[in-house]
């Protein structure tokens, strides 16, 4: 996993947020672990998940970072966003 620490995690997070398109206003995280095999061979997948309130600053930025995800791991299933209000 990129981040060993959700303070790394959420630093990151808040640094980058202006080219999401975001503001983050709250924040929680927490760090997970996916575990699963494919054929004979396990796989271990560290990520994180992130809960909290935004503003969003940059309509068209966020859509692009809605249609593309987040972070290293899309093609897993994860840097996926929910948003509701």
């Amino acid at each position: 996993m990129p981040f060993d620490s959700t303070e790394r995690v959420a630093a990151w997070f808040r640094d980058e947020a202006a080219q999401f398109g975001i503001k983050p206003l709250m924040l929680n995280v927490a760090l997970n672990t996916m575990r699963f095999a494919h054929g004979d061979q396990r796989f271990k997948v560290g990520y994180a998940t992130l809960d909290g309130a935004l503003e969003v600053a940059d309509p068209d930025r966020l859509r692009r970072r809605v249609l593309k995800g987040f972070g290293y791991y899309r093609r897993t299933g994860l840097g996926m966003l929910e948003l509701s209000n």
